[in-house]
């Protein structure tokens, strides 16, 4: 996984912080929820949202007339993010274009990849403290229950994407929509954990995560779906989704490390002088490069570098971009949509 900052202005990140506060506490916000998508500047397509991991109730069961139990849910949608909000360096989503989808699977908490995750939801201790009990393990492949991505009623499902069981196997899924001639877009699949009636899945929260295609951009990072049982506890729910974050976020790469190697070290600052770093030639890079530099790299014993000392602002400047920038890698605050 790689990470990213999404703004490069200061302007941007608290102007998206109060967007989000909005939003997040707005009854629209709970009742229909999407994930924004932006050309990324580095080509890629970028989810953009309030978190990277969402946290779905899933509906009481339905039950249809070939005796299957679907829990299902619409949300989270996929949409285009307004121009008027997208971060500097972002772009509109190209014209014409398919939105596609793929269920991955992946390693958790040192456990074996998986593309379907299980936790109970069980207050293990009675004392509200979710967080201390959460413990997603692979879900068993030989269960007769599993998860799909589905378009149309869920009693008729037309259009589904292949079924999740807990294997190791990446999944197809198919194409959601396409984007309109100004790269407009807004959908809403349905996702669903479903089983036999007669033994219907278990109660409790199932975890996967899904990678977005579109033509003409590289693959999204991954976004991660925890799916609650609607007699699950809602605090159940939070504290799975907190505990996904914190084992699938990788931190931003340090400041001064220009060339997104692990280490900060001569390489870093000759693209420095090259004006090739974040902000070419700005005296706040080179006090990240500065700060953050390896004693022990062969520039180090090639010969000392004088540095200037920035000025009171640059370094107010820098302090305040760094307020927007958020720890998992395609995540941003929310703002609007294209519908």
């Amino acid at each position: 996984m790689m990470t990213r900052g999404l703004c490069s202005s200061v302007t941007w990140g608290l102007c998206a912080c109060v967007a989000a506060v909005c939003l997040l506490h707005s009854n629209a916000w709970a009742q229909h929820r999407d994930i924004f998508l932006a050309s990324g500047p580095d080509g890629q397509l970028a989810a953009i949202s309030a978190s990277s991991v969402f946290e779905v109730t899933l509906a009481p069961p339905i039950i249809d007339d070939q005796d299957v139990a679907h829990y299902p849910s619409g949300n989270p949608g996929f949409a285009a993010l307004n121009e008027l909000f997208l971060p500097d360096g972002f772009g509109p989503l190209p014209a014409n274009s398919d939105l596609s989808f793929s269920i991955l699977s992946f390693p958790l908490d040192g456990l074996p990849s998986a593309n379907l995750w299980y936790w109970d939801g069980v207050d293990q201790g009675e004392d509200g403290d979710y967080l201390a009990d959460v413990a997603f393990t692979p879900f068993d492949p030989d269960s007769t229950s599993a998860f799909r991505v589905f378009r149309g009623p869920v009693q008729m499902q037309f259009l589904t994407s292949e079924i999740a069981d807990g294997s190791d196997a990446d999944l197809e899924g198919f194409t959601l929509a396409q984007t309109s001639q100004g790269g407009g877009l807004h959908i809403h699949p349905g996702y669903e954990v479903f089983g036999p009636a007669a033994t219907p899945p278990d109660e409790g929260l199932y975890l996967v995560s899904l990678v977005m295609h579109l033509e003409n951009l590289e693959d999204s990072e991954p976004v991660y779906f925890v799916l609650r049982t609607s007699e699950v506890d809602s605090a159940a729910g939070l504290a799975a989704q907190m505990w996904v974050d914190d084992r699938t976020s990788v931190e931003l790469p340090t400041p001064g490390d220009f060339d997104l190697n692990g280490d900060v070290d001569g390489a870093d600052y000759l693209l420095w002088q090259r004006g090739e770093s974040e902000n070419p030639l700005s005296n706040q890079d080179l006090v990240d490069w500065q700060s953050n530099y390896s004693f022990s790299s062969s520039l180090a014993t090639a010969k000392p570098i004088a540095i200037p000392e920035p000025a009171t602002a640059s370094l107010l400047l820098g302090t305040l971009g760094l307020l927007h920038l958020i720890r998992r890698r395609p995540s941003t605050s929310v703002c609007t949509n294209t519908a």
